[in-house]
């Protein structure tokens, strides 16, 4: 139903790892809570084992090993429940890795509470539309757009339109306060191939040269020199996955494209805006500014920002808009 705010139907890990949200309310620890439905139970009980195991209870041990959590393990959500179900999952994978970490307490509390947001109503809730991490974050629709092609950040479908959760506020954040050079760099780690596979080289060495230079703890430099060397040892497997994953995402691009197509077609709705029907990136007016290139693209053209299209044309013989985005991930 339009307007009709989905909660999670489970309890979601919280950005300090030291508790979870349910039903909009946010709750220290992960104790029992005999009150709740057995599949919200397990869901606790499963936090607790990951990120308190220490304080798990006996009877939640128990609730682990009945056979209501084995059919919950398996049992299919439905396409609401699907994308919070995944979510969890991803939020964890980001604690993990130090993203929440990186976010101000402001912005931890905008990624906990949407409505939160002084530009967002009181009653939002995930999951977000484009339009609503656009406010919420800061960055331009296509800017999200991109970055959503490009892996960088988790979405999920409601029909034909995006729909985003905690993990990619959060993901969005970040990519928002960097430049747009870094952003290309992160797309070239994901693509892979020669790129790839020679920045996992330079990011190895230059960790590895960190920890040599730096007035660090000897653990701590060993660490961080094991952990350079095997991004180093590994980059061809990295940069392998990466090319096969981009292989990947254009084919489920071209069958997503084609259905948005045959949809919009139907119903006269239009698809991406930035391709034309087959595929391809559509072509940019002569005016348009080099830096609206570069923040739709996550490249680096290395010119001034506010250099026309056409100029930067006729300076380096590029014409069509593949080719300059080609060029822009290749500096």
């Amino acid at each position: 139903m339009p307007g009709e705010m989905l909660t999670s139907p489970l309890p979601l890990i919280r950005a300090d790892g030291k508790g979870y949200t349910y039903a909009g309310e946010s709750t220290d620890g992960f104790a029992d809570r005999p009150e709740l439905s057995t599949r919200a139970r397990v869901r606790l009980a499963r936090l607790a084992e990951r990120y308190a195991p220490k304080k798990l209870s006996e009877l939640q041990r128990e609730l682990l090993a009945s056979p209501s959590a084995e059919r919950d393990a398996t049992r299919q959500p439905s396409p609401d429940q699907e994308g919070f179900q995944a979510d969890a999952t991803q939020t964890e994978r980001a604690w993990q890795e130090g993203v929440f970490a990186e976010l101000s307490s402001e912005q931890q509390a905008w990624m906990s509470d949407p409505g939160s947001h002084p530009l967002l109503a009181d009653g939002t809730r995930y999951p977000l539309t484009l339009g609503e991490l656009h406010v919420l974050t800061g960055a331009s629709k296509r800017q999200i757009r991109h970055w959503t092609d490009e892996g960088l950040l988790p979405s999920h479908r409601a029909g034909t339109h995006r729909r985003y959760y905690s993990t990619a506020v959060a993901r969005a954040l970040l990519l928002a306060e960097i430049s747009p050079q870094l952003v290309g760099a992160l797309i070239a780690l994901r693509h892979g191939g020669d790129h790839g596979r020679r920045l996992w080289a330079l990011i190895g060495g230059v960790a590895a040269s960190l920890a040599d230079t730096s007035d660090i703890d000897r653990s701590e430099r060993s660490s961080i020199r094991d952990g350079a060397r095997a991004l180093v040892e590994h980059r061809g497997v990295l940069a392998s996955a990466g090319d096969a994953n981009i292989r990947l995402s254009m084919v489920q691009s071209r069958k997503g494209a084609a259905m948005t197509n045959s949809q919009g077609s139907a119903s006269g709705m239009r698809g991406d805006r930035t391709r034309d029907e087959n595929g391809q990136l559509r072509e940019k007016r002569g005016d348009t500014l080099v830096r609206t290139i570069e923040a739709e693209y996550g490249v680096d053209l290395g010119v001034r920002g506010d250099m026309r299209l056409d100029t930067y044309r006729e300076r380096t013989g590029l014409t069509s808009i593949k080719e300059i985005v080609e060029q822009g991930r290749r500096r």
